[in-house]
């Protein structure tokens, strides 16, 4: 029953928020999110303990010599990481816009490659790339690599925007020969504001539903993307959603030179703009 309240509550709010009615809107928000965000404190306390821990493993990650592709046949695996609603979505459009780009979406083919170097080992319980043994690196870039050429087929570039892969930026970038990871980073607010009024089915996102978890969420992913950059400057880009939307011939620009690409294909792109969309919720976050 609390989760079809939370879902009515956010579909009065989405119709408040287009009408410009925002006090209403923010209060079905507050409701909502209530309704989902009790239930799940613990899990949220267990995912910020975690992500202490991540954060200590990233600030002193040692910088591997980065494997080199067998051939030149071999497809560039493009990573495009960013916290939710931050505009993952939009890059991977603009990319698309380039010759030789297979858009991946979320693609689970680092899990599954994973899982299945695991179970060739006999280690059935493991699940997350991280926690892979060193032993098993070279068996995961094979399954990893036999995957990815079957998915991108003649493709030179395949993205991959699962937001969770930012914790295995290190190890990818170890393992797998090729990988990219281009970066968007949006105003603070604006990506609050989105994730609040967003109903994640999947039962993930434990932070999104609590305005003070979300911003705690939003500067951790902004400051780990800002350690991998700064750990792995020659395989890593970073946009900025704002000027991606002013300007989104540079950000197709900044992906064909992380990936060896040409320029070549890319029109005029019609992007959404939805810059300062918190600006009406001020008033209301300061509050909350």
């Amino acid at each position: 029953m609390e989760q079809l309240n939370a879902r009515m509550a956010f579909t009065r709010a989405h119709l408040f928020h287009r009408k410009g009615e925002f006090q209403a809107a923010w209060d079905q928000l507050v409701a909502a999110n209530s309704l989902i965000a009790k239930p799940q404190a613990e899990a949220l306390r267990h995912h910020v303990e975690g992500r202490k821990i991540l954060s200590g493993l990233i600030d002193n990650f040692k910088v591997p010599e980065l494997p080199t592709a067998e051939n030149s046949a071999q497809p560039v695996s493009l990573f495009i990481l960013g916290v939710s609603r931050s505009g993952k979505t939009t890059v991977e459009r603009i990319v698309g816009e380039l010759p030789g780009v297979k858009l991946g979406y979320e693609n689970p083919i680092v899990e599954l490659a994973v899982q299945r170097s695991a179970q060739t080992a006999g280690l059935l319980t493991i699940r997350a790339l991280r926690d892979l043994p060193t032993s098993l690196g070279d068996a995961f870039a094979a399954h990893y690599q036999s995957k990815l050429r079957a998915r991108a087929s003649d493709a030179r570039v395949f993205t991959n925007t699962h937001p969770g892969r930012i914790i295995d930026v290190g190890h990818l970038a170890a393992r797998v020969p090729n990988v990219r990871f281009l970066f968007v980073v949006r105003d603070r607010n604006d990506t609050a504001l989105r994730i609040f009024m967003k109903h994640f089915r999947d039962g993930g996102n434990l932070y999104a539903y609590d305005l003070q978890s979300t911003f705690a969420e939003i500067d951790w992913y902004h400051r780990t993307i800002a350690a991998w950059q700064n750990h792995l400057p020659t395989i890593c880009r970073t946009i900025e959603y704002e000027h991606m939307v002013e300007h989104p011939r540079e950000a197709a620009a900044t992906a064909a030179e992380l990936c060896g690409l040409d320029e070549v294909g890319v029109g005029t792109l019609q992007i959404s703009d939805d810059r300062d969309c918190a600006e009406p919720y001020l008033p209301f976050f300061d509050a909350h």
